[in-house]
């Protein structure tokens, strides 16, 4: 599954997940979504992959978007916040 085609399901998604990325993280890459373990190592379902963020943190990076956003427009805003941990700037139209 891609980030790109997970978008759809993160609204039900249980928050006590994280999502875990192939490394060069864009809208387009392979995921694995499940628990951390407490040793906040990478699970071995999630080898090869690395920890992007939590899905409580990719929720609120979509509430804070603008109605009728794209699944890529979504996704590339996640990987955004999985990069400089704060939420890519929207240009508002005035």
């Amino acid at each position: 599954m891609t980030l790109i085609e997970y978008i759809e399901q993160l609204s039900s998604a249980d928050d006590a997940h994280v999502i875990y990325a192939s490394p060069r993280w864009r809208p387009e890459s392979a995921i694995h979504v499940g628990p951390e373990p407490f040793d906040g190592s990478v699970p071995s379902s999630a080898e090869g992959m690395t920890y992007l963020v939590s899905v409580p943190e990719a929720k609120r990076v979509l509430r804070s978007r603008p109605m009728g956003t794209s699944a890529h427009e979504a996704a590339r805003a996640i990987v955004y916040y999985g990069i400089y941990d704060c939420a890519e700037p929207i240009a508002v139209a005035v």
